[in-house]
């Protein structure tokens, strides 16, 4: 009996009273992927139609046939994620509730009901959220058309003034959200508010003075900062296995079960900034040597008194920067050396994703616009604020509103082509407000850290200070999905990883391919030393910067372990490392033992296992590898002996990370409360302890300090 013919056999209103009666036999795990394809699209189909009995049947049959399969179809596609049914389809709820009341007829995997229990809880969260989300809806349905200037604005002027986070305070009030969390509602507001209205010539004239500084106004932000942080939620039960219990009517938590994921993701985070100041104090005597583009900048507006700074009246009285010519931009743009904030910053990506100057300048991103030319408009813009906001924070003690007015430039096409023809040529011009501007576009979600230009009939909103404040080179790449070195094409981390290991003494090979028992693929970088067999998958990609990229991030994590795990799988089939050692023309042990890991080239997951397989930046195994040694608080701290690293010191690290242990160790709980109207929802987290680590680490170096000799 096939899956269409058992479906038809259904007779009872319900399809459990079928699978509780054994009506029809059919064996479980038969679905192919056309069977669920079907299966997903009826259910996609029952939540659009509100049927709740469509629902709950497909849902059924969907998951006694197959659970753990089509519960990961669910979960990857968010199928069931109130949030894309505007937070109210109570149809969801019903359906769900009613599955989790017949898990043990449907033989229902335990990951299966724990997923379904915390969508459940957060499904009673979601009813907090809707009337949020309605008061949101209700509020730009009536707004004034000057609302959208306002919200943009906004933005900006939390970058212009260096906005920093309280998390020691309340959710209620915005200074608990940072920069980068205002951005993300903000343009969540601006979303809907195209949505609704459009975006035309009467948003462009002026901000609303009464209501941007009032409270009603942050609080709109700070309501839209809350739906941003559910639709969080839902990504980490998604996607990362996370659990939202309910601890009374009026607390929830929402954590990782396991504590290990939670405690890389922060860890990762804490171990990048802590690196990122390594590299700034590195090269920060190197930049002393080059000019400070801000600085300069700052230096033309003393020198000026005030002659680049118009007074304009229409609309509304505002000021406005405004060169007699282009020229000083040209002469910038082409200046061939690097400014002091461009050799900062292109240390800080060369140290991230291991490319030199010279490649990141010839990389192309969009027709025949480079990074260069990205790097040579970011000149432009950074001159103008630094000029620009050292006028405008003289003024904002005494006038807030009109600082406030003038800080977000309506730029016309063409005053917007004239500034950019000092760098670019016409079409590279083009290119670059493509590759800068959201117009809306279907499908196309919108971040102003990503996308600062907004279009606006032969006008841009320029959002001056988030264009220069953001690390735009690396927000480019990721806008759009640009990687700097492909699948198939040789990685820095490879051959990084290479040169050490022979080094060390290792016989190594690099994109070793194979096909064995049908199973066609390739290794990174395959090693042996003292009868070990080191198998090592790379993965390089950039530090995530938001839940979205953290998603992304995870999917190479699981890609790795997938082939890491068939590696293991086609050994265990018997001859797969003797296949591979006589087609690469070396000799393999009688007796040889095998480790496997990922090297990845940011410090995301830091510490993590996906399976058996550990996560491992590469500087931190090249630093093991090249000297034995880690840095802390400006101290080498010894991990290993002096001396070449033998087969089974490279396998107890990898399988025993020392370093890893002892940061872990040193972490400790924190707790991220987000207030729903009279619902917390507690978020568990860690932070590290840096004292506890450096006493881990003396403790550590006292234990072994006749063994690293």
């Amino acid at each position: 009996m096939n899956f269409i013919e058992y479906i038809n056999g259904y007779k009872h209103e319900f399809w459990w009273q079928d699978i509780a009666e054994e009506t029809l036999k059919i064996t479980k795990g038969c679905l192919d992927a056309k069977d669920r394809r079907h299966i997903l699209a009826e259910i996609k189909k029952s939540i659009k139609e509100k049927n709740v009995k469509s629902l709950t049947n497909w849902l059924t049959v969907g998951l006694y046939l197959d659970d753990e399969e089509v519960i990961v179809e669910i979960r990857k596609k968010g199928l069931i994620r109130k949030s894309k049914y505007d937070f109210e389809r109570s149809t969801l709820h019903k359906a769900v509730a009613s599955i989790i009341e017949k898990q043990e007829l449907l033989s229902l995997a335990p990951n299966t009901v724990q997923y379904l229990n915390s969508v459940s809880v957060l499904y009673v969260l979601s009813l907090k959220v809707f009337s949020i989300y309605i008061s949101i809806k209700d509020y730009i349905a009536k707004a004034k058309p000057s609302l959208l200037k306002t919200l943009l604005c906004s933005v900006d002027f939390s970058f212009f003034c260096n906005h920093q986070p309280n998390s020691e305070t309340s959710s209620e009030v915005i200074q608990y959200y940072s920069s980068e969390d205002i951005s993300e509602a903000i343009s969540y507001l601006v979303y809907l508010f195209k949505a609704k209205h459009g975006i035309g010539a009467a948003n462009s004239k002026n901000i609303d003075e009464e209501l941007i500084l009032t409270p009603e106004f942050t609080k709109l932000i700070i309501d839209a900062c809350k739906i941003k942080e559910y639709m969080k939620y839902e990504i980490l039960l998604d996607y990362f296995g996370y659990t939202f219990s309910k601890i009374d009517n009026r607390k929830f938590l929402i954590s990782d079960p396991s504590e290990k994921l939670e405690k890389s993701i922060r860890l990762g985070f804490i171990r990048t900034e802590i690196q990122r100041f390594n590299t700034v104090a590195k090269w920060f005597e190197e930049s002393k040597k080059s000019e400070s583009l801000v600085a300069a900048a700052i230096d033309i507006y003393e020198k000026s008194l005030g002659k680049f700074y118009v007074v304009k009246t229409d609309p509304i009285e505002r000021l406005v920067f405004q060169l007699p010519s282009v020229e000083p931009f040209k002469k910038l743009a082409e200046t061939e050396g690097l400014f002091q904030e461009e050799i900062l910053l292109l240390a800080d990506l060369y140290s991230e994703l291991f490319v030199s100057f010279k490649e990141l300048d010839e990389f192309v991103i969009n027709g025949t616009l480079t990074l260069r030319d990205i790097l040579k408009v970011k000149r432009i813009f950074t001159f103008i604020t630094g000029s620009f906001n050292a006028f405008l924070q003289s003024k904002y003690e005494n006038d807030k509103l009109l600082v406030l007015r003038s800080l977000l430039p309506v730029m016309s096409k063409e005053t917007l082509n004239k500034t950019l023809e000092a760098c670019l040529d016409a079409d590279k011009m083009n290119s670059w407000i493509e590759v800068m501007s959201w117009a809306g576009e279907e499908g196309k979600i919108l971040d102003l850290q990503y996308t600062p230009l907004i279009p606006v009939v032969n006008h841009y909103f320029v959002l001056m200070n988030v264009l220069d404040s953001a690390n735009i080179i690396r927000n480019v790449l990721s806008s759009q999905q640009k990687r700097i070195f492909h699948e198939g094409t040789i990685d820095p981390l490879s051959q990084l990883l290479k040169e050490e290991l022979v080094a060390n003494g290792f016989d190594v090979k690099t994109d070793v391919k194979f096909k064995y028992h049908g199973h066609e693929s390739d290794i990174d970088v395959l090693a042996l030393k003292d009868g070990i067999v080191f198998v090592f998958e790379c993965k390089n990609s950039m530090l995530p910067g938001n839940i979205s990229e953290i998603r992304t991030s995870f999917d190479y994590i699981r890609k790795a372990g997938k082939q890491l795990g068939d590696i293991d799988m086609l050994e265990s089939k018997g001859g797969f490392f003797k296949y591979l050692f006589d087609k690469i023309g070396w000799f393999l042990p009688p007796f040889f033992t095998y480790s496997q890991c990922i090297i990845t080239g940011n410090r995301a997951f830091y510490g993590y296992c996906y399976g058996k397989f550990r996560v491992i930046p590469v500087r931190e195994m090249h630093n093991f590898l090249a000297e034995g040694t880690v840095v802390f608080k400006d101290k080498d701290v010894r991990i290993r002996p002096t001396g070449p690293v033998t087969g089974p010191i490279l396998a107890d690290f990898i399988d025993n990370n020392i370093i890893h242990k002892m940061t872990y160790e040193a972490t400790e709980a924190v707790y991220k409360n987000v207030r729903f109207h009279n619902a917390n929802v507690i978020a568990h987290s860690f932070a590290l302890n840096f004292n506890k680590l450096e006493e881990l680490h003396s403790e550590f170096q006292e234990l072994h300090k006749n063994d690293f000799q």
